[in-house]
């Protein structure tokens, strides 16, 4: 394949037939978040809703649309954005879309609704990840408004009930961990305490003890045998905050007895690399503070940062390269997109958002 001045081979057969080779796994995966970040951003439309994306079969557009994927695209441009060293401003559309259409307030709290299909529900998901969004904003910039609106918004997660779907957990340990080690850096105008400490004081529990009694009955049902990404990311923002053995061997676990399975699978899952990143980051937090027998114990360390390696690697067959865009009808679309391929090669925001947030973790952890 020419591109440009560049000519790539590429591999003639098995699960990469097509894709092209290269030498320098990194180099080119900057190159993907080079491109790809202007494709997200540019799906930003005036008035601060996005192009939801495309099925390019037949260049057909998604009318569908959810504002809980409205915000988490809007968190990993900022943090793509950030890695890229460029201006967050253009994304202060897509915020302010959600505060001026999708937030509903009531005695002193802010709830986010969704629409979809004329639903009108508010889900505790997409208050978590509006507020993981503004949260990344804010590390950044100062805005008192998003502030106040995040503050409303965080008070309704409280007080929470014991009985928790398990996806939703993953928000609510998020959003321990941004807003205790994050916002609370960063309010600068704020009073002697912060949001959390507010919200924690009008209730019998702490968030954190409520985690913590929640994973009480993940690890005695064995969830680790589920291989759960969204209990992976939880475990690791866990381990975090409260690094006991037993959540370091859950945590390890849920991915050391699923690595074959993730090794041999053939779809581009960015699921896939985001739970090896996040069990990454829970064994690195394991060996830092001297549980490096944890790790040994529980999984062949070489075999599992070599996983991760080879799903980087092999994650760029979701990569709307130009050999393979051309074969659609409009190329132009949907190139230097990433796509779902069992999903009829769809393109959308959180299809994007996924493998840009990823591949700048795996850049932050393993370039240098």
């Amino acid at each position: 394949m020419l591109d440009g001045d560049e000519v790539f081979e590429l591999f003639s057969d098995g699960n990469r037939k097509g894709l092209r080779k290269v030498n320098n796994l990194h180099q080119e995966i900057d190159k993907m978040i080079n491109t790809s970040v202007p494709y997200l951003k540019n799906m930003i439309t005036k008035n601060g809703k996005y192009n939801y994306g495309y099925f390019p079969h037949f260049d057909k557009k998604i009318n569908f649309y959810n504002i809980l994927r409205h915000s988490s695209s809007t968190y990993a441009l900022i943090e793509d954005l950030n890695y890229l060293n460029q201006s967050i401003e253009p994304v202060e559309k897509a915020i302010d879309y959600i505060i001026d259409n999708y937030i509903y307030e009531q005695d002193g709290r802010g709830y986010v609704f969704d629409n979809t299909e004329n639903s009108n529900e508010i889900n505790l998901g997409q208050n978590a990840s509006f507020i993981f969004a503004v949260c990344e904003y804010l590390k950044k910039n100062k805005n008192k408004r998003y502030l106040n609106t995040t503050q409303k918004v965080a008070k309704v997660y409280w007080p929470w009930s014991m009985k928790i779907p398990l996806k939703l957990l993953m928000y609510q340990i998020i959003l321990i961990y941004q807003l205790k080690n994050n916002l609370e850096s960063i309010l600068w105008w704020r009073s002697s305490t912060c949001i959390i400490e507010n919200i924690s004081t009008q209730s019998k529990w702490s968030l954190v003890e409520t985690v913590k009694n929640l994973f009480e009955f993940f690890i005695k049902d064995e969830y680790w045998q589920y291989h759960d990404h969204w209990l992976g990311y939880c475990t690791n923002e866990l381990v975090q905050i409260s690094p006991e053995d037993k959540y370091i061997i859950f945590g390890i676990k849920n991915v050391s007895e699923n690595l074959a399975f993730i090794r041999r699978n053939k779809l581009a899952f960015a699921t896939f690399l985001e739970m090896l990143m996040a069990s990454y980051r829970l064994i690195q937090k394991a060996k830092s503070i001297g549980k490096q027998n944890l790790v040994d114990e529980n999984i062949d360390e070489d075999k599992f940062i070599d996983t991760i390696h080879l799903r980087a690697d092999y994650q760029r067959v979701g990569y709307f390269y130009p050999e393979l865009a051309m074969c659609f009808k409009n190329p132009q679309r949907v190139l230097v997109s990433f796509f779902v391929k069992d999903q009829g090669y769809r393109v959308r925001i959180a299809d994007i958002e996924h493998f840009l947030s990823v591949y700048v973790q795996y850049q932050k952890a393993f370039k240098n």
